[in-house]
């Protein structure tokens, strides 16, 4: 009875594909039918990635970052942050370094593939934003971890060092509009004063020995020679860091003859100052905030206003003559490095301080208007 009912089935679909022409046809026919449909279907796609020659990662970038891998420091040889430790500090130190370099592995194990592709002309695509939003999130959570570590191990960390560097990159290609933070769109110089690399950096004017001087007590001696009610402002995104800021100067030992404020971001100290009239004197702040609006952007806003205080930028990065320019043209009036967990090394407050007094210094001698 079923081979009945499955015999008749085959002979009324042959029938009706003999009727329609398929059966003559065959599978010329089928592809003549799906053709159209495939085309629609291959158009949206290709619509949602259109494919484009790429700009943002050139062949020798494919060498320097995909190709190349940096071991993790061995435990032993671990160069950390603080004088003097407990051995359960170090455990957990290097338990938690090991801990990102292995995160950072995964990560560059799928960024490598993104990099080596966006390489590639016949390959590299613009991004949809839903992809954007993906990478950046991913970033923004490897940059929180690595900012982390640095409250604990050396700053000059090589693995970090390429960590940080790599990560900058990857960034630049999720979005490349990035890159004018990182000095690609050429401004008009500045006239109102010279660049100079020693002053620039702000560096000591004459050699200071502070070797025999207790850090407190150079705190002291540093803060008496600033200017009396300096209005301080400092902008970091990094949680730990702002607490940190904000316990030294309520113990005395960061700008304890003024006042001092801490954001989050560009945005908030903008808005205090250029909506609610809010006045600094000083305004140290980060270059790169992982939510945006970093220090290129708020000194540009700030100057654009008619601000005519100093911003000092606090970066990590190396110091070098290009960089300096750099900054210099977009507003900043110096630069300090600050190294990794350098706010709670026990002369952090009075070096700060130091750099400032040294701004003062050749703002006199050059007789600058700010």
């Amino acid at each position: 009875m079923k081979k009945t009912v499955c015999l008749l089935s085959v002979l009324c679909i042959a029938a009706s594909c003999f009727a329609q022409g398929w059966w003559r046809g065959g599978r010329k026919a089928v592809q003549a039918v799906r053709a159209p449909l495939n085309a629609v279907v291959g158009r949206r796609a290709a619509s949602a990635l259109p494919r484009v020659p790429n700009f943002s990662v050139p062949a020798a970038a494919v060498e320097r970052y995909v190709f190349k891998s940096v071991s993790p420091t061995p435990a032993r040889q671990l160069v950390f942050t603080c004088d003097e430790m407990p051995y359960r500090w170090i455990l957990d130190s290097a338990a938690e370094y090991a801990q990102v370099a292995e995160h950072f592995k995964v990560f560059k194990k799928e960024a490598d593939v993104f990099l080596y592709y966006q390489s590639s002309a016949s390959e590299s695509r613009t991004l949809h934003p839903e992809e954007i939003s993906h990478w950046r999130q991913k970033i923004d959570d490897m940059a929180a971890e690595l900012s982390a570590i640095r409250l604990r191990v050396d700053a000059d960390d090589p693995f970090l060092s390429f960590a940080d560097e790599y990560l900058t990159y990857t960034r630049w290609v999720v979005y490349p509009h990035a890159k004018d933070i990182y000095f690609i769109t050429p401004l008009p110089p500045r006239a109102d004063r010279p660049f100079i690399l020693q002053e620039f950096f702000l560096q000591n004017p004459v050699e200071v020995s502070t070797r025999w001087q207790l850090a407190t007590v150079r705190a002291k001696r540093v803060s008496a020679m600033l200017p009396p009610g300096l209005r301080v402002a400092v902008v970091n995104d990094f949680r730990f860091f702002r607490q940190r800021v904000d316990e030294l100067h309520r113990q005395g030992r960061l700008f304890p003859d003024g006042t001092l404020q801490t954001y989050e971001g560009a945005d908030d100290l903008l808005e205090d100052v250029l909506k609610n009239g809010k006045k600094y004197d000083v305004i140290f702040t980060d270059i790169i905030i992982s939510g945006g609006g970093g220090g290129y952007y708020l000194a540009a806003e700030l100057r654009r206003n008619g601000y005519n205080g100093v911003i000092i930028a606090l970066s990590s990065y190396p110091e070098s003559e290009e960089l300096g320019r750099k900054m210099f043209e977009r507003g900043m009036d110096g630069m300090i490095r600050l190294e990794g967990g350098a706010a709670y090394k026990r002369g952090w407050p009075a070096d700060i301080m130091q750099k400032l007094l040294n701004y003062y210094h050749y703002r006199a001698a050059g007789g600058w208007s700010r």
